[in-house]
């Protein structure tokens, strides 16, 4: 005769839905992270000449990634909140300093061109979504929805390793 087990509590059920998404896809693992690069130098001078340039001539302006997650001087409020609900840790760096942290960490990016968005899985960084990705974009519901079709790519790519 088979035992019957008794009905597992919504607590439980959650438990194994969380250790589950844990063992298929770690996306809170700390050595995952999304690396967004804009393509303008740091600097107090780049920033005033960046953001001038974007008021003055937005249509020339070199870096879409900019100019879908900011406003004239601060991060967009809906990119912020989505930023903040990501499951996988994002740093925001200018060119000049992506291309320093280059420096130490094994890539395999040769000729980058920014913006960009790169993955950082332990110490390797690789490219995750291209300049051109980007540019496509024409709003920022269009950037939030590649970015999320990437993510739901990736953890499909590894629930599939062994």
């Amino acid at each position: 005769m088979r035992e019957q087990s008794s009905p597992a509590t919504h607590a439980q059920v959650q438990e194994s839905i969380n250790t589950l998404n844990r063992n298929c896809f770690d996306m809170k693992n700390p050595e995952m992270e999304l690396i967004f690069v804009y393509n303008a130098d740091s600097g107090f001078f780049n920033i005033i000449k960046d953001g001038l340039h974007k008021i003055v001539s937005p249509s020339t302006y070199q870096c879409n990634l900019c100019a879908l997650t900011y406003g004239t001087v601060r991060m967009k409020d809906k990119w912020k909140a989505f930023i903040d609900k990501l499951e996988v840790p994002s740093e925001f760096l200018h060119r000049d300093e992506f291309l320093r942290m280059l420096e130490t960490h094994p890539h395999n990016i040769v000729d980058a061109k920014f913006p960009a968005i790169f993955l950082r899985k332990g110490e390797k960084i690789s490219l995750f979504i291209t300049q051109q990705e980007i540019n496509k974009c024409k709003t920022l519901n269009d950037l939030m929805n590649l970015i999320d079709r990437e993510l739901r790519a990736l953890m499909v790519s590894q629930q599939q390793k062994p």
